[in-house]
């Protein structure tokens, strides 16, 4: 399974929020204008959510 910029992006922002990083942070880093865009990681809190994740991790 091969990493792809929007699969590290992505869990980059979950992990960052699920790690208490405030969620404006995480909307500067990610370079979105808007606050609605990155609420969208603050839903991927789920167990399933954290398995891809955690396979994800693991391939390096």
């Amino acid at each position: 399974m091969q990493a792809s910029p929007k699969g590290l992006r992505h869990a980059f922002a979950v992990a960052s929020l699920q790690s208490g990083v405030p969620i404006n942070f995480v909307r500067k880093w990610l370079g979105h204008s808007r606050l609605a865009t990155t609420e969208i990681y603050a839903d991927a809190v789920g167990e399933e959510e954290q398995n891809i994740a955690g396979r994800l991790w693991g391939t390096f």
